[in-house]
């Protein structure tokens, strides 16, 4: 667990400043909803970062309007055609580490 989020889950705000610095932060639905992020974006970031502790170089991009939760899906179709092997092991694994935990 990361502060009140639990692991694998929240969303990934990265933003850039005014000296072309790039920050990126874990937070929850609502603070991601506050801040008007595309939410399937930010919680598929926030799903990579827990896998590789990497998050993407550039800013997380705004949505308008309404949006629904995203679902629980790892990885859309195109993402995981777009891994190679050793990265879809990663994945599996870890999958397989939460399971594990929730029959707990």
């Amino acid at each position: 667990m990361f502060g009140s989020i639990p692991e694998g889950e929240g969303y990934i705000y990265v933003r850039k400043d005014k000296y072309d610095n790039y920050t990126a932060n874990l937070i929850c639905e609502m603070a991601a909803r506050k801040r008007k992020l595309n939410l399937q974006i930010s919680h598929d970031d926030a799903r990579y970062w827990w896998i590789t502790g990497m998050v993407p170089y550039r800013v997380t991009p705004k949505e308008e309007g309404l949006q629904q939760t995203p679902s629980k899906n790892i990885y859309s179709e195109a993402d995981r055609n777009n891994m190679n092997d050793q990265q879809k092991k990663e994945v599996l694994n870890y999958l397989i580490h939460l399971q594990s935990k929730k029959d707990k």
